[in-house]
C-alpha cells in the first residue's frame, strides 16, 4: 500500500529497515539502526506522530533516546489535546499546527468494514489494493 500511496511523489522512497528486523521493532531501535541500514553517514531524522500517539509517548521504550535521535514532530489531531503527563517533553518536540482533518486509519478501516464510501480519503492505488484483497471488510 505504501508503494502505491507514494507512487506520484519522486522525493519519497521506502526503506525496508523494519521488514528486515527479526525481532520486535521499537521506534528507538529503528532510529538507532536507520542510518547504518541505509548506509547514510549523517542525517537529520524527523519522526512524525499524531497527538494521539504522543499522549502515549511516556509509555514507549526509551522516549528520551527517541528525542535525542530525531526531531520529533507532533501533529495535532481532532479530539486530542495536550495533557499534563507529557509536559516534560514539550520543549523537545516540534508541535505542528495543521488543518484538523476528521480522518484516521482507524476511521478508514471502519468505513471499509461497513461498506461506506472511503476512497476519497486514500490515494487511488491504496483503494485499489483494499478492494483487490478485500482488506478490512467484514464478511
Amino acid at each position: 500500500m505504501l508503494v502505491n500511496a507514494i507512487e506520484n511523489y519522486a522525493e519519497f522512497r521506502i526503506t525496508k529497515v523494519e521488514f528486515d528486523r527479526p525481532d520486535v521493532s521499537f521506534t528507538v531501535d529503528t532510529l538507532l539502526n536507520f542510518c547504518r541500514y541505509e548506509k547514510i553517514k549523517t542525517a537529520d531524522l524527523y519522526y512524525i506522530i499524531g497527538m494521539d500517539n504522543f499522549l502515549e509517548f511516556p509509555l514507549w521504550k526509551d522516549p528520551e533516546k527517541i528525542l535525542e535521535l530525531s526531531k520529533t514532530v507532533v501533529m495535532n489531531r481532532p479530539g486530542y489535546t495536550l495533557a499534563p503527563h507529557i509536559q516534560k517533553y514539550l520543549d523537545s518536540v516540534i508541535l505542528l499546527e495543521t488543518p484538523l482533518l476528521p480522518v484516521s486509519s482507524t476511521e478508514i478501516r471502519r468505513l471499509v468494514a461497513k461498506g461506506l464510501p472511503y476512497k476519497h480519503l486514500v490515494p487511488a492505488g491504496v483503494g485499489e489494493i483494499i478492494e483487490a484483497h478485500r482488506l478490512y471488510q467484514s464478511d
